[in-house]
C-alpha cells in the first residue's frame, strides 16, 4: 500500500469515527462537515493499489447519505472507519 493510500484511508477512518461521535452527541452540523471531509479523503485513494474489499468500503463512503441524528449512519460510519483503520495498521 502506498503512502498516499495510507494517508487517505487513515484520514477517512478518523473522519468517519468523528461522524459517529458527533451524531451520538447530537452535533449534526459537525457530523455533516466530517462526512463531507471523509468523502473527499476517500476519493484521494488510488484504487489500483488497494485490495478489493477496501475499494468496496471506499465506495460505501461515497454513497453514505447524511440524515440528521441517524443511528444507522453513525453505526455504518463507525464500522467502515474501523475496517479502514485496521487496514492501515496492518499495512504500515
Amino acid at each position: 500500500m502506498t503512502n498516499q493510500n495510507i494517508l487517505a484511508l487513515g484520514s477517512t477512518a478518523q473522519d468517519l469515527k468523528r461522524v459517529a461521535t458527533f451524531i451520538a452527541r447530537g452535533s449534526n452540523d459537525n457530523a455533516k462537515r466530517f462526512l463531507d471531509e471523509a468523502k473527499k479523503n476517500a476519493q484521494q485513494a488510488n484504487s489500483g493499489y488497494l485490495r478489493f474489499y477496501l475499494i468496496n468500503r471506499l465506495k460505501e463512503v461515497s454513497e453514505l447519505e447524511y440524515i440528521p441524528g441517524s443511528d444507522e449512519l453513525a453505526e455504518r460510519a463507525l464500522t467502515i472507519g474501523v475496517i479502514l483503520q485496521n487496514a492501515v495498521l496492518a499495512n504500515s
